[in-house]
């Protein structure tokens, strides 16, 4: 039986490909490395700072796991915001549907749950829509919730 986090590994290489994020970032994600594409040079992918690598640990320790950053500026109420997104899936997908490992009477079970999760997020991906953990900049607060986003110019970028 695979592991939660071998699990979450995947299903984020699997919203990756959905996605359409470049081969390069999957494959540095596969080996341990996570980078941030900034929509202002979409030929750039910037290696984590400090700052990125502080919010990624808090956010492991609240069961999630990073797999990319995306850059964003938007304009609210023609204020313009400076965003980072931390594109995340749950280490532990039962606990993230509701259920607690004791609860799960058998593998088939367990399994139907994992595989139900992740087809409702990939198939939400596929229109665009994915889980992030966003950092606004500009006035200081974050929160979790699901961003829109598309490919711009062969890159992803944040619509919303």
């Amino acid at each position: 039986m695979k592991n939660h986090l071998t699990i979450s590994k995947s299903f984020a290489v699997e919203l990756m490909a959905t996605l359409g994020m470049e081969q390069r970032t999957i494959n540095a994600f596969k080996r341990g490395v996570i980078y941030k594409t900034n929509p202002l040079n979409p030929n750039h992918l910037d290696l984590i700072d400090e700052e990125d690598k502080k919010v990624i640990r808090q956010l492991e320790e609240y069961g999630c796991l990073v797999y990319h950053i995306l850059h964003s500026s938007m304009r609210w109420n023609n204020i313009p915001a400076d965003m980072v997104n931390y594109l995340c899936v749950p280490k532990n997908i039962l606990i993230e549907s509701g259920f607690d490992e004791g609860e799960i009477k058998c593998k088939h079970q367990r399994d139907s749950i994992i595989n139900d999760f992740i087809e409702e997020n990939i198939n939400s991906a596929k229109s665009g829509c994915i889980f992030a953990f966003v950092v606004n900049k500009t006035w200081g607060i974050s929160e979790p919730g699901d961003i829109f986003v598309t490919r711009k110019n062969g890159v992803l970028a944040r619509i919303n």
